[in-house]
């Protein structure tokens, strides 16, 4: 068979995947698409993703008080402390920061007297108000790059303090919802991209659709980690597709923004670097001869190289609680029992992990990622089939060693939220695997995109009631007690236009993000238009033209020999039936 057939199962295929063993991706027959066609970013698309994950994150923003997101007083501390000149704090023997704030701030309307306590509501919040006199505080994220707090944290430093709150906490879901519609955007660039597109929603459990609506550079971080992997495995499984370009600019602003929020958050970034460059082969040095990857490169490096600058400005790895002290070997222990807790965490342990998910929640999200993976590894070649082995195998263990480091000084601290960014990694390759395998029916990955997207939906806005009930009237101590009606009732405390509106918004928000990335006609790949994905309507042949060349013919045109991703072309699908 000629060397430029197009890709299927083949007996020189051992792998599975579309290639010859050890080859380069073949070329499929791009006849009909001239060298400036080919999948292109419309903004249009990305607006409208970003509308309607921004409104989900508004609503979950208004469902929850003030204080209420995890570690959310200290964050509130030092984005005001940033925007009145405490960029640079001086550091305490502790490990945290000192901060000079108004005494206003402290108790943030005494939120201790329902975080940790999912029984209470939160109707027991004081009033807040921001006095003009200054105390000393230790601040925990006193040391945190200053980038997330520049971005959004104004509205605290100049509006009363609960409503800047709520400001800010709009503003950072905007920019964490325009991230997380990047990604998105980037599957719908690869045609029949349908498993992956349902796969970069179900990795939005409950714990990261609650902090997209809450003030914590978290949601920068996930939303990011969810981009900037989806984009790099997209460079390194298809390194000659012409959307190379926008793919390469999504992971240098997504990863960019994610080196700079967290401590660890580079490290999530090299492992994701790491593991594209591996998967990609030879492809690596084709994208790196190209001048826009290495401008995107040159983005990331740089941000990288800030977040390691500052840290060590900052002292910011400085970190230890006074008394503490442990070996490495005890860290690990104390880290590995600890590291079930941490997949329910990752789901639905919401607030300050008062907040527990629903049966359905843990169930739900276990069934679509476990069918995820299982797939994945069943349609995937030897290689392939390695590579989701050892992303498993890093998501295990990788947070386990990092956690045991950090034991040594200040003790157990670390949650499941903070694995999140490398968990994602082998459900977003599983679920490309799904989408780029040749042998898989189209029925097949319809419907377990649609079932994926289906249960994403009942998942977020399950959790969203339960996350509603939790703070307006507070959870029943017996978790059997069944439901009291608190919405048809008054209740402790109440978002901004009662108990349905934004329910109902979140809902809504939810539903038409999915409808947007489903396989259905309802979906926003229809707006890519019926050629190639370029939203341009397919070339006519002139009367009296030869008929295209097919997979079993070799392609004589130059622009012709580009990859693309599987079944790119309509005109071939239809012959190919």
């Amino acid at each position: 068979m000629n060397d430029h057939s197009g890709p299927g199962h083949r007996p020189e295929d051992p792998d599975g995947d579309g290639r010859a063993h050890g080859s380069r991706p073949t070329p499929l027959d791009t006849t009909g698409v001239g060298p400036g066609d080919g999948p292109r970013w419309q903004w249009r698309i990305w607006a409208v993703l970003t509308a309607a994950l921004f409104v989900l994150g508004l609503a979950w923003t208004l469902l929850t008080p003030p204080g209420a997101q995890p570690d959310e007083p200290q964050h509130t501390q030092r984005a005001w402390a940033v925007w009145d000149g405490q960029v640079l704090a001086p550091p305490t023997p502790d490990g945290t920061a000192l901060l000079q704030l108004p005494s206003g701030l402290l108790e943030m309307g005494n939120v201790g007297c329902f975080a940790f306590f999912p029984n209470q509501d939160a109707g027991c919040r004081a009033d807040w108000p921001l006095t003009d006199d200054r105390v000393d505080l230790n601040n925990t994220a006193g040391r945190y790059n200053p980038v997330y707090y520049l971005v959004t944290g104004l509205p605290i430093r100049i509006f009363e303090p609960e409503t800047g709150l709520y400001l800010s906490r709009a503003l950072s879901a905007l920019v964490a919802a325009g991230v997380l519609a990047a990604g998105l955007h980037s599957l719908l660039l690869l045609r029949r991209s349908w498993v992956g597109r349902a796969a970069a929603l179900a990795v939005m459990t409950p714990v990261c659709v609650s902090l997209l609506g809450g003030y914590n550079p978290s949601a920068w971080e996930i939303t990011g980690a969810v981009t900037g992997c989806t984009s790099l495995l997209l460079l390194a499984r298809f390194p000659h597709h012409p959307a190379v370009r926008a793919w390469a600019w999504c992971a240098a602003v997504a990863l960019s923004l994610m080196a700079m929020t967290r401590i660890a958050s580079f490290v999530w970034v090299a492992v994701f670097v790491g593991f594209a460059a591996v998967l990609a082969g030879r492809g690596a040095l084709v994208l790196a001869r190209r001048t826009d990857v290495r401008l995107a490169g040159l983005v990331v490096a740089t941000a990288t190289a800030w977040a390691l600058v500052w840290q060590q400005l900052a002292g910011a790895r400085d970190v230890s609680v006074t008394g503490f002290s442990a070996t490495l070997g005890e860290g690990l222990e104390a880290s590995y029992a600890a590291s079930a807790g941490w997949w329910a965490q990752m789901i639905g342990y919401l607030g300050w992990n008062d907040v527990p998910p629903t049966t359905f929640a843990v169930w739900g999200t276990v069934a679509v990622v476990g069918a995820l993976l299982l797939g994945g590894l069943a349609v995937a070649g030897r290689w392939h089939r390695w590579l989701l082995l050892l992303a498993l195998a890093g998501a295990v263990l990788l947070p386990i060693v990092m956690s045991a480091v950090v034991y040594r000084s200040v003790g157990m601290i670390w949650q499941g939220r903070y694995n999140l960014p490398l968990t994602l990694l082998p459900v977003l390759w599983a679920a490309l695997l799904w989408d780029t395998n040749p042998g898989t029916d189209d029925a097949v990955r319809r419907r377990l995109a649609g079932a994926t997207l289906v249960v994403w939906v009942a998942v977020t806005v399950s959790m969203s009631y339960t996350v509603l009930k939790r703070y307006a009237v507070g959870l029943p101590t017996d978790p059997l007690s069944g439901d009291d009606g608190f919405l048809f009732r008054p209740v402790a405390w109440a978002p901004p236009g009662g108990v349905w509106i934004w329910l109902l918004i979140g809902a809504a928000a939810a539903v038409a993000v999915a409808l947007l990335m489903s396989p259905t006609a309802a979906g926003a790949a229809r707006w890519l238009g019926p050629a190639g994905d370029s939203g341009r309507r397919p070339m006519r042949r002139p009367v009296g033209a030869p008929p295209p060349a097919r997979h079993d013919q070799p392609v004589h045109r130059e622009h012709d020999r580009r990859p693309a991703e599987l079944g790119d072309d309509p005109a071939v699908d239809r012959r190919e039936r």
